[in-house]
């Protein structure tokens, strides 16, 4: 029905039969494992003992699915445009059914799939979570839409870094640099927010408003900003700590998916305007005769822009 379906088609069993796909994953489980086996709880500890390290195997599941995806996305998604470039098939790509948003729509898919596929394939030990007890839904719901946001950013830094350049490597240290800064813009910002209201005016801005229809969600801004854990709710990396910790129980933690999409929206953007771009290609001098030999040698240096003279190629 859709052509980018077949797109995903071709990327995901391309990129499941790599080696390194395949390392990714043996890693991912045997890190999962670890975690699980070293904090499981003994057969005589007591139910509050056996809630809390519960909380500690969710805690370093997380920690470790976080760092896996911050990891391996977006050096698969900053080699997914740049891939097609080295190997001479983006004009034919472009030159087929597939729109440009069909193309980003099927690459992030590729990109955020594959690490799904992970996932799915460690559920094994993930999923020893469920046999305890003492776990809150809530928290397992946050832990889920931290993941979720901090896959995206990383898929959207990488489609961007692969749309810009047109070499792999420098695609992937572009990704990780798109997804730090993502990760640490949102973060400095409120830090600066956070000193600017302890200043003073800030803090008795919003007490002097605290009387209205919103007082609720005032006098909990004022509490964020008071005890300074506004920066830590700015990205989503910093919020899973305060959610394990405790330091805040409510769906205040979901503040630091907001910064995050303006992000989202830009690499959009870029990587759409970056993908309608052409290559220059080499200027030919035609002031020259046709058969100057100069010329003849110029244009068959070009090739397959210009095929002349194809069996004198090698002289």
């Amino acid at each position: 029905m859709f052509p980018s379906s077949a797109l995903v088609k071709r990327e995901l069993l391309t990129s499941l039969r790599r080696t390194r796909i395949a390392v990714w994953l043996m890693l991912l489980v045997v890190c999962c494992i670890v975690v699980v086996t070293i904090s499981w709880p003994d057969e005589a500890s007591a139910p509050a003992l056996v809630s809390s390290q519960m909380t500690q195997i969710l805690a370093g599941l997380t920690a470790v699915l976080i760092g896996g995806c911050i990891l391996f996305i977006p050096s698969v998604a900053a080699g997914a445009i740049v891939a097609e470039r080295e190997q001479d098939t983006f004009d034919l790509l472009r030159m087929s059914l597939v729109r440009g948003s069909g193309i980003v729509l099927a690459k992030l898919l590729n990109a955020v799939g594959l690490f799904g596929l992970l996932i799915i394939a460690a559920a094994p030990a993930i999923g020893t979570t469920l046999f305890g007890v003492g776990l809150d839904p809530v928290v397992i719901v946050q832990v889920f839409i931290i993941m979720v946001t901090v896959t995206l950013t990383c898929a959207f830094a990488g489609l961007a870094s692969s749309a810009f350049f047109r070499k792999t490597i420098l695609a992937v240290i572009g990704a990780y640099v798109l997804a730090a800064m993502s990760f640490l813009m949102p973060f400095l910002i409120a830090l600066g927010i956070t000193s600017a209201l302890h200043s003073g005016y800030g803090s008795s801005f919003f007490v002097s408003r605290s009387n209205g229809p919103f007082a609720p969600i005032l006098s909990e801004l004022v509490e964020i900003v008071s005890y300074g854990s506004l920066p830590a709710l700015a990205s989503p990396l910093s919020a899973v700590i305060l959610i394990f910790e405790g330091s805040w129980s409510g769906w205040w933690i979901l503040l630091s998916v907001v910064p995050q999409v303006p992000f989202w929206i830009l690499f959009v953007a870029l990587t759409m305007r970056w993908l309608s771009r052409r290559d220059a290609h080499a200027v030919v001098n035609n002031e020259k005769p046709i058969d100057d030999l100069d010329v003849l040698r110029e244009r068959r240096e070009q090739f397959p822009y210009y095929l002349l003279d194809p069996l004198k190629r090698k002289k």
